[in-house]
């Protein structure tokens, strides 16, 4: 398991929760989707981005996802909507 830091802008805070799916995909691992979910959201917002920092835990079997790497993602945040991450 891997550690994901993200923010989410102020306006979509109401669509995300503590629990929610995350599917990630690493810039140098083509191809590769990685499963998680959210696993804390801060309660600060901070008053310059207007986000709040955010954490998931993300399964990384084969160990290929490292500290430091680029990836993007979405948390699932309804039936049908998803909200796009950069980490």
């Amino acid at each position: 398991i891997v550690h994901a830091d993200f923010f989410v802008p102020e306006r979509d805070l109401a669509k995300i929760r503590v629990g929610a799916p995350v599917q990630m995909r690493a810039d140098a691992l083509t191809g590769r989707v990685y499963n998680g979910e959210i696993e804390l959201i801060h309660t600060a917002l901070d008053p310059k981005t207007r986000t709040v920092e955010t954490h998931a835990e993300i399964k990384n079997p084969g160990g290929l996802l490292r500290f430091g790497m680029a990836i993007r993602g979405v948390v699932q945040t309804g039936a049908q909507n998803r909200l796009g991450l950069r980490v």
